[in-house]
């Protein structure tokens, strides 16, 4: 191979190498994932904090409590809890955080928005009325039952022996015996019940068809509201639908946004507030340690 033709063979494989290199970064752009405009204000907000504020806020967005985060981003154990107090109460650090949730989807609005949701959820939209038999007990008298019991017997006895007549099988005959049976047997319980007591009452069974009001999955999902269905599991009656709780999610909101403020007062045994320590005589002291017993003892 001549020295020309060695050096457009090199200059090919360049040329090819560098289009193929281009290539790859082109299909890596175009695999590219744009940010959301949520995702972009939390960007800008991470931009904004100092790099142990940033570790903070992340800290924090996944998981950890505020002491936890503290340590992670570089803080001892010691001065973790007040180094976290500070940082926190910094404006762009607020904003950090806020714009976290927002691009996590568990921003205080949605937070709230959800809570308003659920106050304004009523189940009945997400419910489909079926009409199902049920079986319910009444007390009547026993002359009026004993009375239909008769007329009831008469009837499947008068096909009995029609089926007799005509040489009808087994198969056929067996059913209505057995229902012959169960009326004789009734009616004699009827009649021992109104020889003791010509005005007893005796209980029977009625069949209704009810109003039942079942939660419709299909119409959950169809208004979008399937976000208030906590489980659905299948037992021998059927489908289960458990809803969420209203009260339990917002409990859980409230201590999530720090509604909840817990506090602890000391006093003295007539309800005035406890003396500082500091200085105290013997007197004093006997005040404190028995307010003390009593908050251990619960009363």
């Amino acid at each position: 191979m001549t020295e020309k033709k060695k050096a457009d063979a090199s200059k090919s494989a360049r040329g090819s190498s560098s289009k193929a290199k281009g290539n790859i970064g082109k299909k890596s752009e175009d695999r590219a994932i744009p940010l959301t405009p949520e995702h972009t204000r939390f960007q800008e907000a991470l931009r904004a904090c100092t790099v142990m504020e940033r570790k903070l806020v992340l800290g924090i967005l996944s998981g950890h409590n505020n002491t936890q985060a503290a340590i992670a981003a570089g803080y001892s154990a010691k001065s973790a809890p007040e180094q976290a107090s500070t940082i926190l109460t910094r404006q762009r650090v607020k904003d950090a955080l806020e714009a976290g949730y927002e691009a996590a989807g568990i921003s205080s609005s949605r937070t709230l928005a959800f809570i308003a949701a659920l106050a304004n959820f009523d189940r009945s939209q997400i419910t489909t009325v079926v009409r199902q038999r049920t079986v319910d007990h009444i007390e009547r008298p026993a002359h009026e039952v004993a009375g239909e019991v008769k007329r009831e017997l008469d009837i499947v006895r008068s096909a009995v022996e029609d089926l007799k007549v005509e040489k009808a099988s087994d198969a056929e005959l067996k059913p209505l015996e057995q229902r012959l049976s169960r009326l004789r047997l009734r009616l004699m319980d009827l009649e021992i019940l109104l020889d003791r007591d010509p005005d007893a009452f005796t209980i029977v069974e009625v069949e209704t068809l009810q109003d039942i009001p079942l939660i419709d999955l299909k119409k959950a999902h169809a208004l979008g509201l399937s976000r208030f269905i906590k489980n659905v599991k299948r037992d021998k009656y059927g489908y289960q639908v458990e809803l969420h709780d209203f009260l339990d999610g917002v409990d859980r909101a409230a201590k999530v946004h720090g509604l909840y403020k817990e506090t602890l007062s000391v006093q003295n045994p007539d309800g005035t507030p406890l003396e500082q320590v500091r200085g105290a005589g013997p007197e004093d002291m006997a005040k404190l340690l028995l307010a003390y017993d009593q908050l251990r003892s619960g009363s």
